[in-house]
């Protein structure tokens, strides 16, 4: 231990002579001096600790002080507007169209300025000219049965890539490779873990219990996982059931506005049947919630081509923890993004 590490101490007082060898001695006059200049100098420095302690306590709360300050006069200000804004417009007969595009105006100008009370938008990957040659490249050549890509065992045919054309309707080998190259993301880091069943895990689940699925996680502890992404095929319609472990949520999103029809209670009955098989034990679904994402405002689709793809870009979403921030109008960039990815084997960022 070095000489700075060690704790200051007082020198006690001591008396003025001193017992050595049973002989009583006057104490040396420089030990005195010594003992009461180092008690002195202690005194200072706990002084000048005190001082400092109390003059950064006084910065600090002055710092918090001025924070809410200007907190609470930013929101004033905003209120003042709203209000006079408010008592100018009730005073016209009625609300222009020229002033709420004064209005949109003036909302656009404080999300670009005032990052603090306003979420920037977010931005989507860009298709840059070299990945779109790539996937034109990939599906204009022939023949259709040429394999594309292998992913998780399963050979993608240019056949497959070409269901993600126009509006053609996605295939399981499509869905079962875009849910593999989640899975793939949430094995980095800074990504939630992610577990996917292929698309006939679920009607078979429906249709015959989970003894018919028992064996299909052998291998594996769903319960070690973060998220658990369920496609659902209702024989022409894809939907997409989500359990969020972190969340205690099992959630159903059809972008028809369907309800889950029991796929939520089935999944969660599953989650029990799992758990005394697997792991012998009850599964704890206390405070566990069950969700229908139509009521939750999710994004609908405005044909009947799309369903696919909105189940994939949902997964997308949920598996990062982003809010849904498309529609309709970006199902043609969400397609060719998907090619993309599916022949490069890896999501874009």
């Amino acid at each position: 231990m070095g000489i700075g590490s060690l704790p200051i101490k007082p020198v006690p007082a001591v008396d003025q002579r001193l017992p050595t060898n049973g002989k009583i001695v006057e104490v040396p006059t420089s030990y005195k001096l010594w003992t009461e200049c180092y008690n002195k100098h202690r005194l200072n420095q706990l002084e000048l600790d005190d001082f400092n302690t109390r003059i950064k306590n006084n910065t600090d709360e002055l710092q918090r002080k001025n924070e809410l300050n200007i907190h609470q006069l930013r929101l004033d200000q905003i209120r003042q507007t709203a209000r006079l804004f408010s008592e100018r417009e009730s005073a016209k007969p009625a609300l222009s169209i020229h002033s709420c595009l004064d209005i949109n105006q003036r909302l656009q100008s404080l999300k670009k300025y005032d990052t603090k009370y306003f979420s920037p938008a977010s931005k989507r990957p860009e298709l840059t000219t070299a990945m779109l040659d790539t996937i034109k490249s990939v599906i204009q050549k022939q023949p259709s049965n040429e394999p594309i890509v292998e992913l998780d065992g399963v050979q993608i045919l240019r056949k497959d890539i070409h269901t993600l054309i126009g509006l053609n309707w996605l295939n399981d080998e499509i869905i079962n490779a875009y849910m593999n190259l989640l899975v793939l993301r949430g094995s980095k880091v800074g990504y939630k873990k992610v577990y996917a069943f292929n698309t006939f895990f679920y009607p078979k689940l429906k249709e015959s219990g989970y003894s018919s699925v028992r064996r299909w996680t052998r291998k594996v502890n769903i319960f070690s996982y973060d998220y658990i992404i369920v496609p659902v095929h209702l024989g022409n319609h894809w939907c997409l059931a989500f359990i969020d472990f972190t969340q205690k949520t099992i959630s159903y999103y059809d972008s028809l506005g369907g309800r889950p029809n029991g796929a939520c209670d089935t999944l969660l009955d599953y989650l029990r049947d799992e758990s005394n098989d697997k792991r012998k034990q009850d599964f704890d679904d206390e405070n566990w919630r069950l969700i229908n994402g139509y009521s939750e405002g999710i994004p609908q689709q405005e044909n009947c081509s799309d369903c696919g793809v909105f189940a994939c870009t949902y997964a997308e979403y949920l598996t990062r923890n982003a809010e849904f921030d498309f529609g309709q109008e970006q199902m043609p960039y969400f397609r060719k993004k998907m090619i993309y990815e599916i022949i490069t084997k890896k999501i874009l960022e």
